[in-house]
């Protein structure tokens, strides 16, 4: 019988038609992990459970969870139960903690309770969070084009993924959110433009508008510093004009090639 921190194991004498006993008999005893597999797997689900909880179970390492679908997110749900923490934080907490230093400091100088109170700070509670991440945001976005989800409901998925993704690049993210929120057919596919204005259902100026949206905005930052803050009506002026004038030089060019004199084709020498 071998003695072994882990388990004894004994070897019995050899049987008829068997081989003999191995040498060294034990070898190295190897212990077993499925304990340290068992562990993390519970470890996992306990932060799952404890994220769920919370409506926070997006935060999860693991992209599925154990029943093989994928995660959903409830947005409003989410934003409900960190607005109620907040507006509990707020009442109970930090108002509270506020009037205490502002009776501290300014009881006796100040002895109406009324003017005291009148110095107490504003503390607002927010009404929306940002606290979907990246990839939440992008399976959303997903699922609702793929859905067949109205335009206008997936461009604000779009805006929140531009605020998302480039929230520390505030030109680039200026920038998209002018493109995305000027274009007069934002949405549109371009082969649908084209069957739209092609059939009179649109204009010329918000076809030519909508297809150089981003041709323009660039002109107009580049030549405008201000343009970014203008109001969104002077905005629409701006691009407006630089379609009107896409337009004009179009007709020129038109114009240009079918009075072009034809000249004759030189015969070649025999």
């Amino acid at each position: 019988m071998l003695k072994s921190p882990f388990k004894d194991m004994v070897i019995g004498k050899d049987g008829l038609g068997e081989s003999g006993i191995p040498t060294p008999p034990g070898g190295f005893i190897q212990k077993s992990t499925d304990i340290v597999s068992l562990q993390d797997t519970r470890i996992a689900n306990h932060i799952f459970d404890a994220l769920a909880s919370l409506n926070m179970e997006f935060l999860a390492q693991t992209p599925t969870n154990q029943s093989g679908v994928a995660k959903e997110v409830d947005r409003d749900e989410l934003n409900n139960f960190v607005y109620g923490v907040a507006y509990h934080l707020v009442e109970n907490m930090i108002n509270p903690i506020y009037s205490m230093i502002n009776d501290m400091r300014y009881g006796v100088v100040v002895s109406s309770e009324k003017e005291r109170n009148a110095m107490l700070p504003t503390v607002n509670v927010p009404e929306k969070y940002d606290l979907l991440s990246a990839n939440s945001m992008l399976d959303n976005f997903k699922k609702a084009t793929d859905s067949g989800i109205d335009n206008s409901i997936r461009d604000e998925y779009e805006v929140d993924i531009i605020n998302k993704f480039f929230s520390n690049q505030p030109d680039v993210r200026d920038k998209l959110l002018l493109i995305k929120t000027l274009d007069p057919l934002r949405g549109i596919a371009e082969d649908e433009k084209l069957q739209l204005f092609n059939s009179a259902i649109i204009t010329k100026e918000d076809y030519i508008l909508s297809t150089y949206i981003n041709v323009f905005v660039d002109q107009l930052l580049n030549m405008d510093d201000k343009f970014a803050s203008e109001e969104t009506d002077k905005q629409l002026e701006m691009l407006r004009e630089l379609a009107d004038d896409k337009i004009v030089d179009e007709a020129d060019e038109v114009d240009d090639l079918i009075n072009k004199p034809i000249e004759p084709t030189p015969l070649p020498n025999e």
